[in-house]
């Protein structure tokens, strides 16, 4: 009389499970995508600083000739500009992240349901065999009170 519950809809659950697990895994990947462009921008802006400290510096040194004086606009134009690119990255990236967000959203409610459902349909199985045990108990009780009044 030992059986144990056996739930039909295991595989939709472990299904779903999986689809959550990788949605959470490719979430990992965007956020580690964003991290990686925010630290690009950070670079490119320290890299535009030090551009403006050794432009003081030679300037300051008054040892600047025509080649540099173009170099330094150009230099920092493009850094600029790669930034604006990047920051652009970033923003689709950001708008990626919204998706998966509600993409994981959508996929923990489906896990949620089955796995209600599996706890309703486990409780019934107990309550059904509880019942069983139960009934079981009372005729064994019933016998042995008319095995006693019969010797």
């Amino acid at each position: 009389m030992n059986k144990k519950f056996k739930f039909k809809l295991d595989g939709l659950l472990k299904m779903r499970s999986f689809k959550e697990k990788m949605i959470k895994a490719d979430l990992g990947k965007i956020v580690k995508k964003q991290t990686e462009i925010r630290e690009k921008i950070e670079s490119l802006k320290k890299d535009i600083l030090e551009i403006y400290k050794a432009q003081k510096e030679a300037f300051d040194n008054g040892n600047v000739d025509g080649r540099m004086l173009q170099f330094y606009p150009q230099f920092i134009s493009q850094k600029k500009a790669h930034i604006v690119e990047i920051t652009k990255l970033l923003s689709q990236s950001e708008i990626e992240y919204s998706e998966k967000v509600k993409e994981l959203k959508v996929a923990m409610g489906e896990v949620k349901v089955v796995e209600n459902m599996k706890e309703r349909k486990k409780k019934e199985f107990k309550k059904k065999l509880d019942k069983k045990m139960q009934e079981e108990l009372e005729d064994i009780i019933n016998l042995r009170r008319k095995l006693a009044k019969g010797s």
